[in-house]
């Protein structure tokens, strides 16, 4: 499959027309990770989203709901091929509000943020289109978090008494 298919499969830009997707290309490189790497941390700057081509990435946040224990981190998505995180490098203020780790060995299509938003600005359209899929993803991942944080406190009643 070539970049141009990738892309187009993917959830961020599979609204985008072919003309659309072959201004998206120059913002990509291709990046080869382990299993275990740390693509960023939570807080860290970002200045890159990225489409998983092949392997399983995993998203997940501190988590400080334990009253007397130290925070751990709590799964919130895996995010498999076809699938896309970091949409951090899109909307100010530019800050990973998740950490992102490698699961499994990892092949990725990663995009500049700042090229992509003056692409944005200058094709509106592609903007409206490529926003209104990070609208949807971020709503996907306030679900998921919201269910995980309900299940945890949940628990933490129970186990209280």
């Amino acid at each position: 499959m070539n970049l141009n298919e990738e892309l187009k499969g993917s959830i961020l830009f599979k609204s985008l027309t072919d003309e659309e997707i072959e201004k998206i290309i120059p913002l990509c490189t291709q990046e080869q990770h382990p299993a275990g790497t740390e693509l960023y941390k939570e807080g860290d700057f970002a200045d890159k989203l990225y489409i998983v081509r092949k392997g399983n990435t995993a998203l997940d946040l501190k988590n400080n709901m334990a009253p007397y224990g130290p925070p751990n981190r709590m799964i919130v998505d895996m995010i498999k091929p076809g699938d896309a995180h970091g949409w951090s490098a899109l909307v100010p203020p530019h800050i990973y509000t998740m950490s992102c780790r490698c699961v499994e060995d990892c092949s990725l299509i990663a995009v500049s943020g700042p090229a992509l938003k003056e692409l944005m600005k200058d094709e509106c359209h592609i903007g409206l289109k490529v926003m209104t899929a990070i609208s949807k993803m971020i709503a996907t991942r306030l679900t998921h978090t919201r269910v995980l944080i309900i299940g945890e406190r949940g628990l933490g009643a129970v186990t209280n008494y």
